[in-house]
């Protein structure tokens, strides 16, 4: 059952898929019984999102100069290595505390799922804001945007270094998740 804390949420727009996340066991909220759904999301709490969802278990050797194995999102640094959608920065860090933004989201994401990030492009011409969407990053957005995966704001931006929110994260998963399982 879900902690009377949750009940916060109510009529939030992403209430729906929290739900279901919650009772999957796939999120959980705060000690103190909240879940909060419009914090922001750390790299190391977005993969252990993505770990959970996609069901990886397979770890490999960690290496990075700012995860040691007593941190509590060690094994899960180590499933989304294996799995390969994180290679780590050029200095040697992951920086799992880091918030993740909208544009890194949508790298993991389309980097999971093995997305074409040459097609589609078109679709950021949808985004006021499409001009500020790094090269790094276009393709991959492009690619989750036409799959319907994210979307933008009602003000017609994308915001791609804005920290997705924990009630962005579980919907732009549960989409992606519920189309793959749609298409097996």
């Amino acid at each position: 059952s879900i902690s009377p804390g949750f009940r916060y949420f109510s009529g939030h727009w992403a209430e729906s898929q929290i739900i279901t996340w919650l009772e999957k066991g796939w999120a959980s909220g705060y000690s103190d019984g909240s879940f909060k759904p419009n914090n922001s999301v750390t790299r190391a709490e977005f993969m252990t999102l993505v770990n959970r969802a996609f069901g990886y278990t397979k770890t490999t050797e960690v290496s990075y100069s700012d995860v040691t194995p007593s941190d509590w999102y060690y094994v899960e640094v180590a499933k989304a290595k294996a799995a390969g959608y994180i290679s780590g920065y050029e200095d040697g860090t992951i920086r799992p505390k880091n918030p993740i933004s909208r544009q890194e989201a949508a790298a993991m994401l389309a980097r999971i799922l093995n997305l074409d990030s040459t097609a589609n492009l078109q679709v950021l011409d949808n985004f006021t804001d499409k001009d500020s969407i790094p090269a790094w990053s276009k393709g991959a957005i492009a690619a989750v945007v036409a799959k319907g995966y994210m979307s933008g704001y009602p003000d017609g931006t994308y915001m791609p270094f804005k920290n997705i929110t924990r009630a962005e994260a579980i919907v732009m998963l549960d989409n992606a998740i519920s189309s793959v399982v749609d298409t097996i």
